[in-house]
């Protein structure tokens, strides 16, 4: 049997005479892609070029995946890959070759936090209760998602029910997907759980985007979820302003304060997603809000300024901090200065007075009930739009069954929804009258301290003293945004060192507000550029797959059927010289075993023959197809051109071959045979 590799196809429009749709799009010029730190402006170009495929994309991704969440350091970033993955990809790949799909996230794999619906796959919020729990239909985010172009690549780990399961859970952890670690320090307790926290509670979020396992990932915060992990991993979180990004199909703590944002390596990648996902949804009511001129944008790219710090006003509110950490943020500051921005420091002297998160029922005095009261009305009214197969249909329904197997669920109790389910969320209830009464005061103190601490000095909104910005070490000014609804994006600010031990990953956090993530944007930019702190971790280190050259080339014997000898392949042709949106298949006989193949294409003429197989020249390929050979040192290449206008005619030299394991991989190319076509009739 021989072995099928899919084509990476690399037809550069402007070698053939036809005018590259890329080069008058403005994109970046091709050039060879490392998969590791990517960016999806990278990706797109090497797709859009053909360099790349979507499949072979998602294939690499998947190889990551395999060799760093499932093996190796076992990151515990994935918690389910989409099994239609492959199939998606190459849907994708049809709809690339065909002009059917166009925009930014293209073939791009993207994950989703595991409480974020996507079909065919459960959403569980890292429950064992709701192993199976496959919703009816996609969430807004992951249809924006797909409508776009972009490929569910899987489920990210999370902290279990986004952290609002119980007290003492370790942040990563979830009775299905076990604990994640930090990909900075992938030391584990003896107990499993991750010597220093990756964060959360979207901790697979920000471990796959650090680690380079998926492209870009979506994660979820309610109070500090997207920013916690985004600072502890060394990438870039935006939480959008609670009605920039629709919570139809997210499994909820609550609807008052829950928003979806992207996380991923670069202020470029992340703003990208925003732009796909905003929008206005008729069925999540605060979305409402983007049918307002200038709230929502689909394209947050355009305020990417590496000159918006200059002219900026920041303010940086007192918070107490560690003395490594207080130096990554004064280093912060200076570079801000330094840019041109305003910084004023201890500004406002006090912050807000927030009240504490409640826990328990009754209530204490004084606590806020928001989060406990909204987790009982908004979860059960998610399950309850997941049908009569639902595995669980109330939260009485999971806190049921984590006691019946307490075993597996119950590693660190349930306490919080325990007394969640106490609540009474009908009208007119004492508990409804609390709620009512603890959200305001929550918006009131919120707002009140943001807008005044945003308003500068003289206390006015809209005067010359206003604050463009607060900026807040980490995530450590994530409660007062999240009760206010309002946008905060994380950014790498450097590395705590410690003695003896891996240093870990701290960020900043601009805070603006509601609507500002353009301006946060900008100036989240205009920092990473300036500093350039995001580091990968050493545990997730580049593999032979993730380089993907711009064309292949090395020691060429030209010539017509040359036979195959020590190990160098014989090319045999199994279709017709003239093609016209077909298939040519190159069929390699005489290889070595589970050899690296390829067959290559190129357009360049004018190459001298002196007899058989004897001219030795350097050939960049402009299209190259790669694969593996069997058992029996066979390999079958299938090989499609298609046909373009203005092609007629043009002939191409077609020249299969073997990698040499000395060149590891990709450097001495041993090739032999060769086969001139002609394009179209």
């Amino acid at each position: 049997m021989t072995m099928t590799a899919r084509c990476l196809r690399l037809l550069p429009l402007l070698a053939l005479g036809v005018p590259s749709a890329l080069a008058a799009q403005g994109n970046p010029p091709l050039a060879p892609l490392d998969l590791v730190e990517a960016t999806i402006p990278q990706m797109r170009a090497a797709i859009e070029s053909g360099l790349l495929t979507a499949e072979g994309l998602a294939q690499r991704y998947l190889a990551r995946v395999q060799a760093y969440d499932k093996a190796g350091p076992v990151l515990t970033a994935i918690l389910a890959v989409n099994p239609n993955l492959v199939a998606e990809a190459r849907q994708r790949d049809r709809e690339i070759q065909q002009q059917r799909r166009r925009g930014p996230l293209v073939g791009i794999p993207v994950l989703l936090k595991d409480n974020i619906d996507a079909l065919p796959m459960p959403t569980t919020a890292g429950s064992v209760a709701l192993t199976g729990s496959v919703p009816l239909r996609d969430s807004f985010i992951a249809g924006k998602l797909r409508q776009a172009g972009a490929v569910v690549f899987g489920k990210a780990t999370l902290t279990e029910f986004a952290n609002f399961m119980t007290s003492g859970m370790p942040s990563g952890y979830s009775s299905l997907g076990g604990h994640g670690v930090n990909p900075y320090d992938p030391r584990r307790q003896a107990n499993g759980a991750a010597a220093s926290t990756p964060g959360g509670s979207s901790s697979g979020s920000g471990i796959a985007s650090a680690a380079n396992l998926a492209a870009v990932a979506i994660g979820s915060e309610t109070a500090g979820s997207i920013l916690s992990p985004s600072s502890s991993n060394a990438v870039v979180g935006i939480k959008p302003t609670v009605g920039l990004v629709s919570r139809s199909g997210i499994l909820p703590i609550t609807a008052d304060q829950d928003t979806a944002g992207p996380m991923g390596r670069s202020v470029t990648d992340v703003a990208t997603v925003l732009g796909v996902i905003a929008g206005h949804d008729p069925n999540d009511p605060a979305t409402a809000a983007c049918l307002i001129p200038g709230n929502c944008f689909s394209d947050y790219t355009q305020v990417l300024d590496r000159g918006a710090l200059s002219g900026a006003r920041i303010a940086v509110p007192p918070v107490g901090l560690g003395s490594e950490q207080l130096r990554i943020l004064q280093a912060a500051l200076a570079t801000m200065r330094a840019a041109g921005a305003t910084v004023v420091e201890n500004f406002p002297a006090q912050g807000p007075s927030l009240p504490p998160i409640c826990i328990s029922h009754p209530p204490s005095a004084g606590e806020s009930t928001v989060l406990i009261y909204g987790m009982k009305r908004d979860l059960n009214a998610y399950l309850a739009g997941l049908g009569p197969t639902a595995p669980r249909k109330t939260l009485a329904d999971i806190i049921a069954y984590n006691n019946a197997n307490a075993a597996v669920a119950l590693r660190y109790g349930q306490t919080i929804l325990v007394a969640a389910d106490l609540y009474d969320p009908r009208p007119g209830t004492p508990d409804t009258t609390r709620y009512l009464a603890d959200r305001q005061t929550d918006l009131n103190l919120a707002k009140g301290y943001l807008d005044a601490a945003l308003a500068g000095p003289d206390g006015q909104a809209n005067t010359p003293d206003d604050f463009d910005a607060l900026l807040f070490a980490a995530n450590f000014g994530a409660d007062a945004p999240a009760r206010a609804g309002y946008p905060s994006v994380c950014v790498p600010a450097g590395f705590i060192a410690r003695s003896g031990l891996p240093s870990l990953p701290f960020g900043i956090t601009f805070t603006g507000r509601a609507f500002d993530e353009k301006k946060l944007i900008a100036l989240a930019f205009a920092f990473e550029q300036a500093t350039g702190h995001r580091v990968p971790p050493a545990s997730a280190p580049a593999l032979a797959t993730d380089r993907i050259p711009l064309a292949l080339s090395g020691v060429v014997p030209l010539g017509t059927g040359c036979a195959g000898a020590n190990g160098v392949p014989t090319i045999r042709p199994s279709g017709p010289p003239i093609l016209a949106n077909g298939v040519f298949t190159l069929r390699l006989a005489a290889v070595r075993q589970q050899a690296p193949v390829f067959v290559g294409i190129s357009t360049r003429s004018g190459f001298t023959i002196f007899g058989t197989c004897l001219v030795r020249v350097a050939l960049p390929f402009d299209l190259v197809l790669q694969g593996t050979s069997d058992a029996s040192g066979q390999a079958a290449l299938e090989l499609p051109i298609p046909f373009l206008p203005g092609l007629a005619g043009q002939k191409l030299w077609m020249q299969g071959g073997a990698l040499d394991a000395a060149g590891a991989g990709l450097g001495v190319v041993a090739l032999t045979g060769g086969l001139e076509v002609t394009i179209g009739g």
